[in-house]
């Protein structure tokens, strides 16, 4: 029997990320709680892999709650459009930090507000 493999949920990312910076932690240096960052989420909705395409965008989106009254599906459509090279069609996390930030200006806050509220976000809904 086989079994398809599985996308990283985000508590095997955070447990990943966090043996990493326990792993490269230096003596007296205290731990981080766990705390997600950007780039960890941008792996998360990726499925892994260095570039998200305009599906994963949306989900992202969605499950992180980026869109609401002033920041339509549509938008986040046309932002990823602007975020993307012309000739491509997936983004890396340079440009995906730059599609955010392009949604925190659609919906009237600051980039950090928006990245806070994401990394409060629960992860991949199914």
């Amino acid at each position: 029997l086989i079994t398809p493999r599985r996308a990283p949920s985000l508590r095997d990312v955070m447990r990943a990320a966090s043996a990493r910076r326990v792993a490269v932690q230096e003596p007296g240096e205290s731990q981080d709680s766990g705390r997600l960052d950007m780039e960890e989420v941008f792996w998360t909705f990726s499925g892994g892999s260095a570039e998200m395409d305009g599906r994963q965008f949306a989900k992202f989106a969605r499950d992180c709650n980026v869109v609401n009254g002033r920041c339509s599906e549509r938008d986040v459509d046309l932002v990823f459009a602007k975020a993307k090279l012309p000739s491509q069609r997936r983004i890396s996390y340079r440009q995906f930090a730059e599609a955010v930030a392009l949604c925190a200006e659609r919906r009237g806050e600051a980039p950090a507000q928006l990245e806070a509220k994401i990394l409060q976000a629960e992860g991949p809904k199914f």
